[in-house]
């Protein structure tokens, strides 16, 4: 825990029993939610941290708040790679109370990983639902070679069960991949409750510039498109799925992560 004030340590919890690879001592908790005075706190349980690759499932832990204690280990063999350890959360609460939790699953760079997509764990109840997963790998992406894509990378809560992020599309790469160049990220609209994809009309950008936020009523994405690099904008409220073409905000530098403060 840390006092948001001066930034000190009040307490640490020793997660190194929760962690699941072989000899493993780090389960690397990644983000968290609070619900009921609950923390449903996600661990990425890497194998090795620094290529994403985890084959040990989905897995969360539900800790007391007021007691720090550890109540319950979710695992599910669905999915793997729990949560974000990149500023957006990778879980997110409802208005329903239902929790949404993003999984990378090694980056979809895996063959023999289970897909990236997400798990819900019910309002009021302490289990991922056995009748809820939305795998990335299950969505058709239009005009991309492969019509596929493989993770929904720094996705945003918008509310009304709807998640704003970016879909990688393996297809866009170019092979070798050029990970630096390649504009393989897509802008799109999840809607979780309904497990369907919606792509938006806005450019593609690379996977290390593809930040996404809620500014006030609009869904910002930062960018590094070949119509220019800064800050985009799309309007749920408009009716249409049509986004800012080019950046409203030029930026010096691509952006990466984004944060907002009102």
């Amino acid at each position: 825990m840390i006092n948001p004030t001066d930034l000190s340590i009040t307490k640490r919890l020793d997660l190194s029993a929760y962690a699941l690879g072989e000899g493993d001592v780090n389960a690397e908790p990644t983000s968290g939610v609070i619900r009921d005075d609950k923390l449903f706190l996600a661990l990425g349980q890497f194998d090795v941290f620094a290529t994403g690759n985890c084959s040990a499932g989905a897995s969360v832990l539900i800790i007391d708040v007021a007691t720090d204690a550890v109540e319950k280990h979710l695992q599910d063999p669905r999915t793997c790679s729990s949560g974000s350890n990149e500023p957006n959360s990778g879980l997110f609460l409802d208005e329903n109370g239902d929790i949404y939790v993003n999984h990378f699953a090694g980056f979809g760079f895996y063959p023999d990983l289970p897909p990236a997509g997400f798990l819900r764990i019910k309002s009021g109840e302490t289990e991922f639902d056995p009748d809820y997963f939305f795998s990335i790998a299950d969505i058709t992406v239009p005009d991309v070679p492969g019509n596929a894509a493989s993770i929904f990378f720094h996705p945003i809560y918008g509310g009304d069960g709807l998640a704003y992020g970016t879909l990688y599309a393996p297809g866009l790469s170019s092979n070798p991949p050029n990970f630096v160049e390649d504009k393989t990220n897509l802008p799109y609209r999840l809607d979780l409750r309904n497990q369907t994809a919606t792509k938006l009309d806005m450019p593609a950008t690379v996977s290390w510039s593809a930040g996404v936020i809620k500014y006030q009523d609009k869904i910002v994405y930062g960018m590094h498109t070949e119509n220019g690099v800064g800050l985009y904008r799309y309007d749920p409220s408009s009716g249409t799925d049509i986004g800012e073409q080019r950046p409203f905000m030029t930026t010096e530098g691509s952006p990466v992560f984004l944060d907002a403060y009102e």
